[in-house]
């Protein structure tokens, strides 16, 4: 029982939703146990946020009221307030932070390059945003999260061995998908106006995240822990935190960026991907059959998102049917930001824009404001430039 302490309304004596523990200076000296802890409890809503120490011990809990303060915190964002820190304001990143937010943004800057090109590959060829794409990258980490527990049991190859395969048959299973969605939503309607297709794939994108928080025909609404695909090592060095997960993003990420590039530069394949997002017409009279190259994109950046999905869920460990929302939000602004239709500036795009939301996110002063920060770097780049870092301005006929 916590005697003395003003906690917010709604939470007298009960259990606290959401925690944040860190160590509190000064503080009493008088528990002995492993320290004084802070705890703030999160509100919805601006209200009065009272920041208490507490002592733990094995009989009883000691209260020790820090300050109190007015705090507008989301219930899912763990974040502290500067103002109210009893030993005033926290001092800015030091090198350390710093050169770990940027690791970290490194890592998130890949996932978002990798649904990125998914957007800018088909925007290249059929000159419009696909919004089901961001719902493919969501299959693919569920895709990844049921196969790799019947993998291990039927092929147990090791760790990394099953990682791979898991990866390679949810990326089938979205280029299928992706494949049919095409051929099923976009096809017919590909001489209609484009704000038709767009309208449409918005609503491809709702049928699908309806369908997967179904219980009966999807997955559930409930969040689901996605699997271990490999084991979790950590390396410091020189006080910066580099995790195995984020190694295998940084290598998947690489691997799959490089093998796209020989694809668009170096094969046939590709050099017809490029006639087609050239000129439609000129390349079907040249023989290019147009449907099987536009399925053919839409299959290689659905496989691409069906990665982007696996990484991220591997690197935060938790699924739910609309985890791809949020991510395939950034994406877009990323292939935005880096110039649509460009594929080195989709990639460019996605690392500028994770680095700054990380280093954003690791100061305690802006915390709350990480997830405005890609909409804020899409309006500035409209506003300045609208044909991204590395896009060119282009002329058309009206």
């Amino acid at each position: 029982m916590l005697v003395g302490v003003d906690f917010e309304p709604g939470t007298q004596g009960g259990p606290f939703p959401h925690w944040l523990n860190k160590r509190a200076n000064p503080l009493p000296r008088s528990c002995p146990g492993d320290g004084w802890k802070v705890f703030v409890p999160h509100s919805s809503a601006s209200a009065r946020i009272v920041k208490v120490a507490l002592c733990i011990l094995p009989d009883t809990v000691a209260a020790h009221v820090l300050e109190v303060c007015d705090l507008s915190i989301q219930p899912h964002r763990a974040g502290i307030c500067r103002r109210c820190w009893p030993s005033g304001p926290l001092d800015p990143l030091t090198v350390t932070e710093f050169l770990q937010q940027i690791v970290n943004g490194l890592a998130l800057g890949a996932i978002y390059a990798l649904i990125a090109l998914g957007y800018t590959m088909v925007y290249g060829v059929l000159r419009f945003i696909n919004f089901a794409h961001s719902d493919l990258f969501m299959l693919g980490a569920y895709a990844g999260a049921l196969i790799a527990p019947r993998l291990g049991t039927l092929l147990p190859l090791g760790g990394v061995a099953n990682a791979l395969v898991t990866l390679v048959l949810a990326m089938a299973i979205c280029a299928l998908l992706g494949v049919l969605i095409e051929i099923l939503a976009y096809r017919p309607l590909r001489d209609r106006p484009r704000l038709v297709v767009l309208i449409t794939a918005i609503g491809i994108s709702m049928l699908i995240e309806q369908v997967a928080q179904n219980g009966r025909l999807g997955f559930g609404p409930e969040v689901r822990r996605f699997p271990a695909l490999i084991p979790d090592v950590t390396w410091h060095l020189g006080g910066v935190t580099l995790g195995s997960t984020s190694v295998i993003v940084f290598g998947v990420t690489a691997v799959l960026l490089a093998l796209l590039t020989w694809t668009v530069k170096c094969t046939r394949v590709g050099m017809a991907m490029r006639a087609v997002a050239f000129n439609e017409k000129a390349a079907a009279l040249m023989g290019v059959n147009v449907n099987r190259i536009i399925s053919f994109t839409f299959a290689v950046g659905s496989a691409l998102a069906a990665a982007g999905g696996i990484l991220f869920a591997l690197n935060f460990g938790k699924i739910d049917p609309l985890m791809g929302v949020q991510p395939g939000l950034k994406a877009f602004v990323a292939a935005v930001l880096g110039g649509i239709g460009n594929l080195p500036g989709a990639c460019l795009g996605g690392i500028v824009l994770g680095v700054v939301e990380s280093v954003v996110g690791g100061n305690p002063r802006l915390t709350s404001y990480r997830d405005a920060v890609a909409f804020a770097v899409l309006i500035l780049i409209l506003l300045l430039k609208p044909e991204g870092l590395l896009g060119h301005r282009t002329k058309e006929k009206v």
